[in-house]
């Protein structure tokens, strides 16, 4: 257990707990209304968008929980491999973040606007230097 590995530790359970809430309450305004077209539809969508994005709710609280037993716990035997991991894992998340913003359709500072990938890169650094 070192500073930098509880600092990562708590952006990720920061990134849980926000992602679940805040982001949850953000994709409600994107709710289709009853009276748009092809609501039925439109509201598959919705659901199916919304389930997504809570299965990365769920993987967000997975790792806040590995991380948790890594830091200040013994529960695992190899430290080290589970870290890695979690490195690769929020690289590979901050990754396709930074991909999806490069081939959706373009908004002005979109990379500063939507800074996911940002905390999601950065926790992989930090966690990578912390091993």
């Amino acid at each position: 257990m070192n500073t930098i590995e509880i600092i990562a530790n708590g952006l990720v359970i920061i990134t849980f707990l926000v992602h679940t809430f805040a982001g949850d309450s953000d994709l409600r305004k994107a709710k289709p209304h009853k009276n748009t077209a092809n609501y039925a539809h439109q509201q598959q969508i919705w659901i199916m968008a919304r389930g997504a994005f809570h299965l990365v709710s769920i993987d967000f609280l997975l790792a806040s929980i590995a991380f948790t037993l890594v830091n200040f716990t013994n529960f695992f035997a190899d430290k080290t491999s589970i870290l890695k991991i979690l490195s690769l894992y929020f690289g590979g998340y901050g990754i396709a973040f930074l991909i999806s913003i490069i081939i959706s359709d373009k908004i002005p500072n979109a990379y500063l606007k939507l800074p996911q990938w940002i905390l999601l890169l950065g926790i992989s650094i930090l966690i990578y230097l912390g091993i």
